[in-house]
C-alpha cells in the first residue's frame, strides 16, 4: 500500500439560503487518497463533487473540516505558503475553452506557471513548453496558436500540459472529458492514464459518468446530496453495489441493446427540498425501501463497513442489485 498523499477529514460546506435555512452542499465528508492512485468521485449534478474540488483548492472556504496534503493542513496556510503548496496540486477544468485565456497564445498559457513558480529563463521555458506539448501529444508548432484556432481536444491537452508543467503530485480532474466529443474522450482518458504512469501522478477524478469513473479509478466514492453514500474499490463497487442510490446510478447507464435501460432511475424521484434532507436519510423519498421505514425517516445512517474493511455504505438496509430490483417491482405493483 502506497503512502497517503491526501486526507480529507469531516469536510463541510453549508450555504445560507434565507429564512434561517442552510443548504448542505458538502456535509461531513472524509476520505484518503493514496499516492499514485485515482480516486473517483461520482454522483448526479448537485451532489457536491465540484464543491469538494473547490474546497481542496481553497477556492471556497469550508464550514468545517481539515484537508491535508501530506502532513500539511492546506486550510491553515497563508498566502505565500499556499502559493508554494499549489505547485503540488493542480486542476484540469471541465470546459477547455473557458479554462484558457482566449487572448493568449499557447506559449503564454503554459509559460505563466513557469514564470511564477520557477527561475527558468525564457529559453529554458520555451524548451520546457515544447517538452510538455510532446507529453500531451501535440506538435511544437501549436505553441503559436490561440484557443479559437484549436479543437476542443487540443485545448484540453493544452490545459493538461499547463497542469503538469510544475511536476505536481496530484491533479484534480473535474469532468475533464465531458465537454469534448465522445470520439475524443477515450484519447484524453488514455493520455491521462499514460501520464499517471510516466509522471507518478495522483488523481482526484470527478465525473457524473459511471462508465468513465470505472475505467479511470482505483477507488470510488458515490456522493448524494453532499454526503458519501457508498465507498469501495472499483472491483467491489461494480460487482456488488449495496446502496439504493448506487443501484439507481448503475441502472441509468445507457445500454443500446436494451430498450428499458434507465428504468430504475425513473422511479421515485421524490421531493428533494432543503427541509426534506434535514432529518433522516437524504435518499429516502427516492428509495423503494427507505420510503416505508421509520428509521430511514428519523435517523441519518453513517458510513459503516460492508463485506470488507475497505468498503463502506451509508444505508440502514443495504441490498444487492437483485433484491433492490425486486423491491422496486413490489413498490410499483402496490402503486407506491
Amino acid at each position: 500500500m502506497s503512502e497517503i498523499l491526501m486526507r480529507v477529514e469531516n469536510l463541510a460546506k453549508h450555504y445560507d439560503v434565507g429564512n434561517k435555512k442552510k443548504l448542505k452542499a458538502v456535509n461531513d465528508v472524509s476520505f484518503n487518497i493514496h499516492a499514485g492512485e485515482t480516486f473517483g468521485l461520482v454522483g448526479e449534478s448537485g451532489s457536491g463533487k465540484s464543491t469538494i474540488a473547490k474546497l481542496i483548492l481553497r477556492l471556497e472556504k469550508p464550514t468545517a473540516g481539515k484537508i491535508f496534503l501530506g502532513e500539511t493542513n492546506l486550510l491553515e496556510l497563508k498566502s505565500k505558503d499556499l502559493l508554494k503548496a499549489r505547485r503540488d496540486l493542480q486542476m484540469v477544468f471541465q470546459n477547455p475553452f473557458d479554462a484558457l485565456n482566449r487572448r493568449k497564445r499557447v506559449r503564454d498559457v503554459i509559460s505563466l506557471p513557469l514564470k511564477v513558480h520557477t527561475s527558468l529563463n525564457e529559453k529554458e521555458r520555451e524548451a520546457r513548453i515544447i517538452e510538455l506539448l510532446g507529453l500531451v501529444g501535440l506538435r511544437p508548432e501549436i505553441i503559436e496558436r490561440f484557443p479559437h484556432e484549436m479543437s476542443g481536444g487540443q485545448c484540453q491537452r493544452v490545459g493538461i500540459a499547463r497542469a503538469i508543467a510544475l511536476n505536481p503530485k496530484m491533479l484534480i480532474l473535474d469532468e475533464s472529458v465531458s465537454a469534448v466529443d465522445v470520439s475524443i474522450q477515450a484519447q484524453i482518458l488514455n493520455l491521462l492514464r499514460e501520464l499517471q504512469d510516466k509522471l507518478h501522478l495522483t488523481y482526484l477524478f470527478i465525473s457524473h459518468d459511471l462508465s468513465i469513473v470505472r475505467y479511470m479509478s482505483h477507488k470510488i466514492a458515490v456522493l448524494y446530496q453532499g454526503e458519501i453514500a457508498e465507498f469501495g474499490t472499483r472491483e467491489n463497487l461494480f460487482a456488488n453495489p449495496v446502496h439504493p442510490y448506487t443501484h439507481t446510478l448503475m441502472n441509468s447507464i445507457p445500454d443500446p441493446f436494451h430498450e428499458k435501460s434507465g428504468k430504475v432511475s425513473e422511479i421515485g424521484t421524490g421531493d428533494e427540498s432543503i427541509d426534506k434532507v434535514s432529518t433522516g436519510c437524504s435518499f429516502r423519498s427516492r428509495c423503494a425501501i427507505g420510503s416505508q421505514k421509520e428509521i430511514c425517516m428519523s435517523v441519518n445512517p453513517g458510513l459503516t463497513a460492508n463485506a470488507s474493511a475497505h468498503d463502506l455504505v451509508a444505508c440502514h438496509f443495504p441490498t444487492t442489485s437483485s433484491e433492490y430490483a425486486q423491491a422496486l417491482k413490489s413498490l410499483s405493483q402496490s402503486g407506491g
